[in-house]
């Protein structure tokens, strides 16, 4: 038997994502992205001194005060970025996308939340050395 390519027809069901699917995953990232971007900010400000809760700590950042809002400063446009992405990316799931479009933004939307304060963190160590060298 052979199979004209004009009459082979592929069916493909695309589902939308449930609302409370969509509510969860927005709200998670929306939040964490905020969570993120607000730090980020506070950090960048230089109100928030060397401590044991906030910022990534690197031993370049805690060795001096200098140091440590250098490696603050240099970081803090890649966790704002990082963090209003992530929201932005979260804030799509509330459109109800189909299911594939839907892994595609939570995909992102975490991967972004991960490679730019890495990045980040790497070019905040740099500024860091530079003031303590």
């Amino acid at each position: 038997m052979l199979l004209d390519s004009s009459t082979l027809v592929v069916a493909v069901e695309s589902t939308r994502m449930p609302w409370a699917g969509a509510i969860g995953l927005a709200l998670l990232f929306i939040v964490a992205g905020g969570l993120v971007a607000g730090l980020s900010r506070k950090l960048a400000s230089g109100s928030v001194g060397r401590n044991a809760m906030m910022g990534l700590r690197l031993p370049s950042t805690l060795r001096s005060k200098e140091a440590w809002h250098a490696g603050q400063k240099a970081f803090a446009p890649f966790g704002l970025a990082a963090g209003l992405g992530c929201a932005a990316l979260g804030a799509g799931l509330l459109l109800r996308p189909n299911e594939g479009v839907a892994v595609v933004l939570a995909s992102l939307a975490s991967i972004w939340l991960v490679v730019l304060p890495g990045l980040g963190a790497f070019l905040r160590d740099l500024a860091a050395k530079e003031i303590s060298d």
